[in-house]
């Protein structure tokens, strides 16, 4: 799921350049979606590489125009702190 999350970035990421704006969208919203499933997968395997993948996911759809004002994302990023630092949510 993580390796379809990035594709789903680099997709994105090449329509932004060919001013696809609304298909750049979807793609970061299909990368947001299987980086969150992934999310959980990772986390009940306590897999700290793929928290970072993740995390790294996240920041690259961040720098978008789309990842701006995001909620899914904002939701996704609270999700990756809490998974890396348990302790500040207890």
């Amino acid at each position: 799921m993580i390796l379809e999350a990035k594709s789903y970035v680099i997709e994105g990421q090449a329509y932004l350049t060919r001013k696809h704006i609304t298909s750049a969208e979807d793609c970061f919203s299909r990368a947001v979606e299987k980086a969150s499933e992934a999310l959980g997968i990772v986390k009940s395997i306590d897999s700290w590489i793929n928290i970072v993948r993740i995390e790294k996911i996240c920041s690259e759809i961040a720098r978008t125009d789309y990842g701006k004002d995001n909620l899914a994302l904002a939701s996704l990023e609270v999700e990756i702190t809490k998974a890396k630092y348990p302790q500040m949510f207890q």
